[in-house]
This record gives C-alpha cells, structure tokens and sequence, in this order.
C-alpha cells in the first residue's frame, strides 16, 4: 500500500513538473515574463479597487517580495508605458501605481487569450474531466491552505 501511495505520488509530481515545463500558457508572444504579466493583472485588479492606485507596500504584502523586488519590477513595466507611478498627496512617502491604458489593453487581450485556451481544454478533454480536475485542484489548495495555516 505505502509502495503504490509513493509510486503514485512520484508520478504526480513528473506529471506537475511536465505541466509547469509545458509552458502552455505562454501561446501569446510577448516581451514580459509571466510574473510581470502577473504583476500587471494584479495592479489592475487590486489598483482599480482603490481610487488612487495601489501601493508598492500593498504588492510586495500580496506577492510575498521585497519592496524593492517590486520596485524593479514597477521600473520595467513604467518604462514600457504599461503601468505610472503618483506620489500619494497626504503622504509623500507612499508611492502609488495604477495601469496604463496601454497596460490595460495588454491585460485584456492576455486574458481573452487564457479564455480561448481554456475553451481548446474544454473542447478536447471534455467538460466532465476538466470539471472533476477543477474539483480536485480545489481539494488540494484546501489541503494546501490548511497546512500552511498549522504551519504559521
């Protein structure tokens, strides 16, 4: 039984290692990384919930990076014209970061392109598989979110 439970979860983890190699989600070419493109999302969804922008402290606390990891970042995509930085007027030390219409127009369309992929797994796998793979994903970021919380 201990033999299958670990030849089992060898095989998940080849098959997870294969998944992230894949690199499916990479079919619409750009000059960003995934984690900037990440990056870009995250301050449009986070950054337009706030009417002022989001700040560098408040992505670096959502993404778990230093404050000046994420300022690198902010550099790059400012200079691409994909995101602008504000100081904040009550407090000069608080720089806030809002999307460009530029990067805005790139969120969309990689989003429109995360659609059209998952509609291609839909079609070819089936909705009942990728509905039980939806489900079993769910149980592990359960799992996964509980042992972190025992682990805190």
């Amino acid at each position: 039984m201990l033999e299958e439970k670990n030849e089992l979860a060898i095989k998940l983890m080849d098959t997870l290692r294969k998944f992230k190699k894949s690199n499916f989600h990479n079919s619409q070419k750009s000059e960003l990384t995934q984690g900037q493109i990440g990056m870009l999302h995250l301050i449009y969804h986070q950054g337009n919930n706030e009417a002022m922008g989001i700040t560098v402290s408040h992505i670096s606390e959502l993404i778990k990076h230093t404050a000046s990891g994420v300022t690198q970042s902010i550099n790059f995509l400012e200079d691409k014209n994909l995101v602008s930085r504000t100081v904040d007027k009550k407090d000069r030390r608080i720089i806030r970061v809002k999307i460009t219409p530029t990067g805005l127009k790139l969120v969309e369309e990689h989003h429109q392109s995360l659609i059209n992929l998952s509609c291609k797994f839909i079609e070819n796998v089936g909705q009942e598989k990728i509905s039980i793979f939806i489900d079993v994903l769910e149980d592990i970021i359960d799992l996964g979110e509980r042992m972190n919380k025992t682990n805190d």
